[in-house]
């Protein structure tokens, strides 16, 4: 999962977000729905603003899903409080 995560700088560069990078420090292994699952946050700079992408990455047997989002990097913390919240109550199929 850390390497699809991964896989995400090459093309959101290609999208032309300057400095875009995952933050190693961020990568945090989990369990939703007894499912493995990764989150991490990359950091950008657009318009001159510090922007934060969130990630989480969740595994099944028959499918994999990523859901993100994006926000001031200010908001961060307090997104993902609420970000996780919500991915904790998915269920994918084993």
């Amino acid at each position: 999962m850390r390497r699809e995560c991964e896989s995400k700088v090459k093309s959101r560069m290609d999208l032309g977000l300057t400095g875009y990078r995952l933050r190693p420090d961020s990568f945090q292994e989990r369990t939703i729905g007894d499912h493995p699952a990764l989150t991490c946050i990359a950091l950008y700079t657009q318009d001159g603003r510090d922007v934060a992408e969130y990630f989480v990455r969740v595994s099944s047997a028959k499918i994999s899903v990523m859901f993100f989002a994006r926000m001031p990097a200010g908001e961060l913390e307090t997104f993902r409080d609420r970000f996780d919240k919500l991915a904790a109550t998915l269920r994918l199929p084993d």
